[in-house]
């Protein structure tokens, strides 16, 4: 196995700095109940599934993601007060996640290609209520390498 470079603009946040629930900005789009807040994201009791924080390369959150394509998403948890969350990719949802910890996991995206839908997001799993931090999102592709004789 081989891995892409990072495909994130702003894995840690130090760039986008502080943004307020419901912006579209320039590296990451906060859905309800998301912000960025002192370099992390965190999700404030959405009251349902379904609320992304998503990645916005290039401010369309639409380019990063290629159909068909696996990809390994790491991200950390860095403080959890009720709620989970799973990482997305395109429609294909990973492993729900509500403790303190570094997760890492592949998935392959779904072959949708709808506007706004290719993209890597962090959402909010089925009844959440509370706050969860996240940090540290990383996104590369897997490359399958073979070698033959």
């Amino acid at each position: 196995m081989n891995w892409s470079s990072e495909l994130l603009s702003d894995p840690d946040f130090s760039i986008t700095a502080d943004q307020a629930t419901n912006t579209n900005g320039t590296y990451w789009e906060t859905e309800p109940g998301w912000t960025i807040e002192s370099g992390e994201a965190v999700l404030t009791n959405p009251s349902q599934e379904g609320y992304d924080l998503v990645e916005n390369a290039g401010g369309t959150n639409d380019n990063t993601i290629t159909p068909g394509a696996t990809y390994q998403i790491s991200y950390e948890i860095t403080a959890v007060n009720g709620g989970s969350v799973k990482a997305r990719i395109g429609h294909t949802d990973g492993e729900v996640q509500n403790s303190i910890g570094q997760y890492t996991e592949k998935i392959t995206a779904s072959t949708v290609p709808s506007q706004g839908v290719r993209a890597l997001r962090i959402r909010s799993a089925v009844g959440f209520t509370g706050t969860i931090t996240v940090d540290n999102i990383s996104v590369q592709e897997v490359h399958d390498i073979r070698f033959y004789d």
